[in-house]
C-alpha cells in the first residue's frame, strides 16, 4: 500500500491533485483510516487515464463520467467532432486574421468595402425604436406579420437614428421583396429604394461587435471622401442570419452606406 505523498510521487503529480481527485470522487484511495489514505500501485494506471482524457480536453467532470461509462469508442467519437468543430472555428478565425493583417498592408484599413450600385427593390417594412439588441426579435415580428415562418426572406434593418445608439434606435425593420405583385399585409408598409451606389462590406461573424466594424466603415467613407446620400440612411443586411443560422461564426451580415 501507499501514502498519498508516495502514491503522488508515482504519479508524477502533487499531493494536492491527490487529494483533491478524492474530494471530488475521481480518484478514490482503496482504504481511508484514521485520515491516513492507502493507494495500490495499479491506481496508477487510473491517474494517467485521467491524464490521456484531460489530454484531449475533457473537463475533470466529463472525466468522471467516462470513467464511469468505460465506452471508449463513443467517448472518443464525440470528442473527435468537438475538436473538428474547433478546428473549423480557428480555422475561419485565422482566415479573418490574414484578412486583416492583408487589408492594413495593402490598403491601410481594417476592412476592405467597396461601391456598387444596388437597387431598384421593394422591400416590407415595420418602424420601430429599440435595442439593437432587440432587432432579432423585430425581425421574428415581421416574420409572422408577412407569413415567412421559415425565413425564406432576407432581412434587413435601416437605422434612422444617426449616431451610436445601443440603447434606444429608431429604426425600419425589413425584408426583401422578389415577387413582382407582392401581397399587402396588415401592419406592414410596401417601400421602394430606387438604384443607387452604396459603400459596402460584408461582415462574417457575431452580430456582437458589429458596432464596432461599422466605426470602421464609417471612417472608410469619411477617409475616402464619400458623400453620404442624406435621403438614405444606414443599412444591414443579414445574407445568412441568425433567424436561420444559429452558429454566429457562421452569419454573414452586409453593412451598406449610401453615397451620392
Amino acid at each position: 500500500m501507499l501514502t498519498t505523498q508516495q502514491f503522488a510521487d508515482l504519479c508524477d503529480t502533487t499531493k494536492k491533485t491527490i487529494l483533491y481527485y478524492d474530494r471530488i470522487g475521481l480518484l478514490k484511495p482503496v482504504m481511508l483510516s484514521n485520515n491516513s489514505r492507502k493507494y495500490e500501485i495499479k491506481q496508477v494506471l487510473h491517474f494517467q487515464k485521467i491524464v490521456l482524457l484531460k489530454s484531449f480536453g475533457f473537463s475533470l467532470d466529463e472525466i468522471k463520467e467516462i470513467i464511469q461509462s468505460n465506452d471508449f469508442n463513443q467517448i472518443f467519437n464525440n470528442r473527435k467532432q468537438k475538436l473538428e468543430q474547433q478546428q473549423e472555428k480557428l480555422s475561419q478565425k485565422l482566415r479573418l486574421v490574414q484578412k486583416y493583417l492583408h487589408n492594413l498592408k495593402n490598403k491601410q484599413f481594417l476592412i476592405n468595402p467597396k461601391v456598387k450600385t444596388v437597387g431598384p427593390y421593394r422591400y416590407y417594412a415595420i418602424r420601430r425604436v429599440g435595442r439593437y439588441v432587440d432587432i432579432n426579435r423585430f425581425d421574428q415580428e415581421l416574420s409572422k406579420l408577412i407569413n415567412d415562418t421559415k425565413f425564406k426572406r432576407i432581412y434587413f434593418t435601416i437605422f434612422h437614428t444617426l449616431t451610436y445608439a445601443p440603447d434606444q434606435c429608431d429604426m425600419t425593420v425589413a425584408a426583401l421583396i422578389e415577387e413582382k405583385d407582392p401581397k399587402q399585409y396588415p401592419q406592414t408598409e410596401i417601400k421602394l429604394v430606387p438604384k443607387q451606389k452604396v459603400v459596402s462590406y460584408a461582415h462574417v461573424g457575431s452580430y456582437r461587435y458589429l458596432s464596432y466594424v461599422w466605426q470602421f466603415l464609417g471612417k472608410f467613407v469619411q477617409d475616402k471622401k464619400f458623400c453620404p446620400n442624406p435621403d438614405y440612411p444606414d443599412r444591414e443586411f443579414y445574407r445568412i442570419g441568425g433567424l436561420v443560422e444559429k452558429n454566429e461564426d457562421k452569419l454573414v451580415t452586409e453593412l451598406q452606406v449610401p453615397i451620392k
